[in-house]
């Protein structure tokens, strides 16, 4: 465009060869250092980006992890839920049965030594086995 004059032209013809010298030098050196900024931001963009997607990695294997041990707690709770009745019955039944036991040891007639030392044995069995179970019944609940 006529009128326009590039500064870059015209300051060119107005300095020396020494002071022209030094200004591409200097520019050289402005360029190198541009260049390596825009390097540097590079590698830390890139740096950046590789470690986002290694959290993003984890944090994937840690959801299928998760997922994982969701399923097989959901498993084990369904296998609870039908197993307690079952246990619990059984355990109903064996503390009945130790009652009858401990009832029967208490309606014994002990005419003799032996006979008060069995029915003592039993009632003192009976009553540990039926702690234990009550015991076993507390934990189930």
């Amino acid at each position: 465009m006529p009128g326009i004059v590039n500064q870059s032209d015209s300051m060119e013809g107005h300095l020396s060869p020494s002071q022209n010298a030094s200004s591409e030098v200097s520019t050289e050196i402005n360029s190198e250092s541009l260049v390596n900024q825009i390097c540097e931001t590079t590698m830390h963009i890139v740096n950046a980006t590789t470690s986002w997607k290694e959290i993003d990695m984890q944090m994937h294997s840690m959801d299928v992890k998760l997922q994982a041990f969701l399923a097989s707690t959901e498993a084990d709770i369904i296998k609870y839920r039908e197993r307690v009745p079952v246990v619990k019955d059984n355990l109903k039944f064996v503390q009945e049965q130790i009652g009858k036991i401990l009832d029967k040891a208490l309606a014994m007639e002990t005419n003799g030594n032996a006979e008060s030392t069995l029915q003592e044995k039993l009632i003192e069995m009976s009553g540990k086995y039926l702690d234990r179970l009550s015991e076993m019944m507390i934990k189930l609940l």
